[in-house]
């Protein structure tokens, strides 16, 4: 019997001139999908040991949202890699974001951030 499993990328964030804060990225609709694969790229970093803790988060109504998981620290060692950072399965619930959280000195920031989820049925 054939597998009829699919996997789709959907964009997160996508060339976003720079992560400064705490601003949630657009939610994107999960519910057909039983696995999710984050993964983030980045072009360059400013400030002073900046680091970038992001949030997984999932709604059923897109509008009351609870945090599923974390996605490892990236530091900015890392900013011009592109990897998979982050695995959730089952159930993911309705609604995926993430949520950005920036922590350093001297006015950090993250530029051309691009996050995607891999998604699978």
């Amino acid at each position: 019997m054939p597998d009829s499993a699919r996997t789709v990328s959907k964009a997160l964030f996508t060339d976003e001139d720079m992560v400064t804060g705490q601003s949630a990225s657009g939610s994107i609709d999960v519910s057909e999908y039983r696995e999710c694969m984050v993964v983030v790229r980045l072009a360059a970093v400013t400030g002073t040991s900046p680091t970038l803790d992001i949030d997984v988060e999932f709604s059923d109504d897109n509008s009351n949202w609870h945090k599923d998981s974390d996605i490892t620290q990236i530091t900015d060692s890392e900013a011009s890699t592109a990897r998979p950072v982050h695995k959730v399965t089952s159930p993911l619930g309705k609604f995926m974001r993430l949520v950005p959280t920036i922590g350093g000195s001297d006015t950090p920031t993250f530029n051309d951030v691009n996050a995607h989820a891999i998604l699978k049925t």
